[in-house]
C-alpha cells in the first residue's frame, strides 16, 4: 500500500510542476522564443498572464482530481489508457478555460499562448509520467515495492486472474496463496501477511461473497473482488443509480443508427488516408510475391462477417500456392511449412493485411472490430464456445480488442470471445481510436504472429 501513496504523490507532484512549467514555457515561446513573430508591443506582463494563470491553476487541480487521474496507480491501467486519462482532462480542462475567457476579459490573452500552454502540459505530463513508470518497473523488477495477494479465487475466472498476474510479472503483483471459497472461510487470518484479498469467485459461488467480507471485516486487510469477467463483463454491464441504489444494467450489442454512421464515415476516411500512404508499398511487396513464385500476389478467402454473411477477404498471399486445398482448414502454426519466406515477414508485422483497407472501403469490414473467421471454424466454435456467434453482430475488423491484448494466431478461442464481447458492449469512437493507437504502438511486438 505504501508504493501506491509513494507514487500517487509523486504524480500529483509532477502534475503540479507540468502546469507550471508549461505556462512558463508556453509565455517564453510565445514572445521571446523568436519563432512566431509578435506583431503587438508592447509585449504583455507576465505578471499579468500569471494572474490568470493561477485561475486555471487551481480549476486544473480540481479537474485532476474529480476525472481520477491521481488513481491511475490504483486502476492499473496501461501507458496508453493513461494517455487518454490525461488527453480527456486537459479537453475539459480547455473547455472550461475557453468558457472563462468569455467572462475575464480584462486583458486580451494570445490564443498561441493558451494553446501552448496545453501542449507544453501535455508532453510534460507524459515525460514525468513515463519516467515514474520506468522507476516503477525497475523496483518491481528488482523485488521491491510489490504488492502481495492471497487470492481467494476459483472456477474459470479465478484461474484467468491467476494466470494474467503470474505472466506479467511488472504488474507489480504476486500472489501469495490461493484458496477456494469454502477453504478461505474455515482460515484463521490472523497470521495472513497479504497486502490485499482478491476474491475471484465464478457466479454460481457468488452467494459467498456476504460471508468473506464479513470474516475480514475484523481485520485491516483490503478485500477486492473481481466480478466473473465471462458473463458480467462481456455482457456490457453498466452501473447505474436509482434513489441512490446502485444497480447493474445490461446492455444491448448494437448501435444506433448516429453511431453506425459515425463509425462507418470514420472507417472511409481512416481506409482512404492509410491507402493513399501505403500505395506504393502495396507496388513493392506485390513485385517481390510474383518474383518468389510467379504465383498471384493477392489471396482471397471467404470469411464470416455481420449478421453471418460470407464476404470474401483480400489479403497478401503468403503461402505456397494450393495450401488451401486441404479438406480441413487449421491455424497457422510456428515454423508452418506452408508459409513463404517473405510471407514470413508480412505475418510477423501484420503487413500481408494491408489489402483489408479495400474491404473497409467496400464495406464488407470496419477498421476495428472482432476478427472474422473461416465458415468452417464459425460452425465449430459456434457449438464449443457459449456466445460465440454474438461476436458477429458487429462488423469484423482489421485489428480489434482481443489483437492488441495479444490474442491473436493460436491463442485460446475463448478468451478472444470474452474480448470481442466486451467490446461489442462498450463501442465508442474514442475506443476505437484507442484500440488503433494500440495496434500501431505494438506494430514491431506481435506475439502468436506466424
Amino acid at each position: 500500500m505504501k508504493r501506491v501513496l509513494i507514487f500517487k504523490i509523486s504524480g500529483i507532484i509532477t502534475d503540479i510542476v507540468s502546469l507550471v512549467l508549461g505556462f512558463i514555457f508556453a509565455y517564453w515561446f510565445r514572445f521571446y522564443g523568436n519563432v512566431i513573430p509578435v506583431f503587438h508591443f508592447p509585449i504583455p506582463e507576465f505578471e499579468k498572464y500569471f494572474y490568470a494563470f493561477l485561475i486555471i491553476f487551481f480549476i486544473a487541480l480540481f479537474v485532476f482530481y474529480f476525472m481520477n487521474l491521481w488513481k491511475i496507480e490504483e486502476r492499473g491501467l496501461s501507458f496508453l489508457d493513461e494517455i487518454f486519462e490525461i488527453l480527456k482532462a486537459l479537453i475539459v480542462l480547455a473547455i472550461i478555460t475557453t468558457a472563462i475567457s468569455f467572462f475575464y476579459r480584462k486583458i486580451l490573452y494570445s490564443r498561441l499562448v493558451v494553446g501552448f500552454f496545453f501542449m507544453f502540459t501535455f508532453f510534460l505530463m507524459l515525460i514525468f509520467r513515463g519516467t515514474i513508470r520506468v522507476i516503477k518497473r525497475e523496483l518491481v523488477k528488482r523485488g521491491k515495492g510489490v504488492q502481495r495477494i492471497l487470492l481467494v479465487g476459483e472456477g474459470e475466472i479465478g484461474e484467468w486472474i491467476k494466470e494474467r498476474i503470474e505472466n506479467d510479472k511488472f504488474l507489480g503483483y504476486a500472489i501469495e496463496g490461493v484458496l477456494n471459497a469454502e477453504k478461505f472461510l474455515e482460515k484463521e487470518l490472523n497470521g495472513i501477511s497479504a497486502d490485499f484479498i482478491l476474491v475471484a469467485l465464478p457466479l454460481e459461488k457468488q452467494h459467498l461473497l456476504k460471508d468473506i467480507v464479513k470474516k475480514c471485516e475484523n481485520f485491516e486487510i483490503p478485500v477486492r473482488i473481481v466480478p466473473d469477467i465471462y458473463q458480467l463483463m462481456t455482457s456490457g454491464a453498466g452501473v447505474y443509480q436509482i434513489a441512490g441504489m446502485p444497480l447493474v444494467a445490461i446492455k444491448e450489442p448494437s448501435l444506433t443508427l448516429f453511431q453506425s454512421f459515425l463509425k462507418r464515415a470514420f472507417d472511409i476516411v481512416f481506409s482512404l488516408i492509410v491507402i493513399i500512404f501505403i500505395l506504393p508499398f502495396i507496388g513493392i511487396i506485390a513485385l517481390i510475391i510474383k518474383l518468389q513464385d510467379r504465383g498471384p500476389v493477392f489471396y482471397l478467402q471467404e470469411r464470416v462477417g455481420q449478421d453471418g454473411k460470407i464476404f470474401k477477404l483480400i489479403k497478401f498471399r503468403t503461402m505456397i500456392v494450393g495450401a488451401d486445398k486441404e479438406k480441413r482448414p487449421k491455424f497457422t502454426t510456428p515454423d508452418d511449412p506452408r508459409v513463404t519466406k517473405i510471407g514470413r515477414f508480412l505475418r510477423k508485422f501484420s503487413i500481408d493485411e494491408f489489402p483489408q483497407f479495400f474491404n473497409v472501403l467496400k464495406g464488407d469490414m470496419s477498421i476495428v472490430g472482432p476478427r472474422p473467421e473461416r465458415p468452417y471454424f464459425v460452425e465449430k466454435f459456434s457449438k464449443e464456445i457459449p456466445r460465440y456467434y454474438e461476436r458477429h453482430r458487429f462488423k469484423s475488423g482489421i485489428t480489434g480488442w482481443a489483437q492488441v491484448n495479444g490474442l491473436r494466431g493460436d491463442t485460446p478461442i475463448d478468451e478472444r470471445v470474452r474480448y470481442d464481447l466486451y467490446y461489442i458492449n462498450n463501442w465508442s469512437l474514442w475506443f476505437d481510436i484507442k484500440i488503433i493507437l494500440k495496434t500501431a504502438l505494438t506494430f514491431f511486438s506481435q506475439k502468436h504472429a506466424y
